[in-house]
């Protein structure tokens, strides 16, 4: 909450030239959640008093940005734009947003891009190095620096070597901290039950994040809950309770009831096929189509 508030601040008082912002911290701090709150925030203020001078967020989940040009290490602002209106008229196909329309917003108005998950973006595409973003940023900076009024936010790791290259001044990196134990355990209550079970200093650094703390209930018959304070036992034993709520179990498909491990066992299919192949996206159609392909697969494997 507070690197929301700080943040917010920031974007609406304004400067002398284009800002760039980071959050940072750890996998799993909350990074997202934290961009995620800033635009709906911001986009709730534009709703409310639109205007040349109120903050519009833009927000891109680099997470999903496929690379038009596989191998290609040059990535430059317009195709990470030209990817957005895609993505954006998929989303909203009565959606009236041009090129020049952006373009007039960057180089006039007031506009906050929010940039999530970067690290993620240089780990599906090895061709963009970091030295790419830093440049990539040093040029958009000098392409509207005429307006003083538009501001980079941008989500990574901490771990990443050399992130403060991508500001321009230590204040601008604001990072997410790990809960203490005291504070999980008044904001997560059921936490209160298992977490001083917990000896292993690392494991306890997993633990506290949202992900764990608010999805994590010991479930004996999760397949490898006897390992229980293991990462994979408690992803796990999350992921089972992610499912239970989700509203999937005991609802019919054809003539069968679903139960939680089909789910288990569709999710680690899907994850495979996502992660197979390095994608930044993908779609219901194309994931029906490789879950037949790899159906078939093991149904000729094991005939033979």
């Amino acid at each position: 909450q507070a690197v929301t508030e700080r943040i917010i601040a920031t974007v609406q008082r304004g400067g002398l030239h284009p800002r760039k912002l980071l959050v940072t911290g750890a996998a799993g701090v909350g990074k997202s959640s934290v961009l995620r709150h800033i635009s709906a925030k911001l986009g709730l203020n534009y709703l409310d008093r639109p205007g040349t001078a109120t903050p519009l967020p833009l927000l891109i989940p680099m997470q999903q940005i496929t690379v038009s040009e596989p191998g290609d290490s040059t990535y430059t602002w317009d195709m990470m734009w030209q990817w957005w209106l895609n993505w954006g008229k998929s989303l909203h196909p009565e959606a009236n947003c041009s090129r020049e329309w952006l373009e007039d917003q960057f180089r006039n108005n007031s506009v906050v891009v929010i940039l999530d998950g970067l690290d993620d973006f240089l780990q599906n595409h090895k061709s963009v190095g970091f030295s790419s973003i830093v440049q990539l940023l040093r040029e958009t900076e000098a392409r509207y620096v005429d307006n003083a009024n538009l501001s980079i936010v941008m989500g990574i790791r901490n771990t990443l070597q050399g992130i403060d290259r991508l500001v321009d001044h230590p204040r601008d990196i604001h990072e997410i901290q790990h809960l203490t134990v005291a504070q999980a355990k008044k904001i997560y209550p059921s936490c209160q039950q298992w977490i001083e079970s917990i000896e292993d200093p690392e494991l306890m650094e997993f633990i506290l994040t949202p992900l764990i703390l608010s999805n994590y209930e010991p479930d004996p018959s999760c397949p490898i809950s006897e390992g229980a304070n293991s990462q994979s036992a408690l992803l796990c034993q999350s992921i089972r309770t992610l499912l239970s709520r989700s509203g999937l179990v005991r609802t019919q498909i054809e003539d069968r009831e679903i139960e939680l491990e089909h789910l288990g066992r569709a999710m680690m299919v899907i994850a495979w096929l996502f992660f197979s192949k390095a994608r930044g996206e993908t779609s219901i159609v194309v994931l029906q189509r490789e879950a037949v392909q790899f159906h078939q697969r093991w149904s000729t494997f094991f005939a033979a």
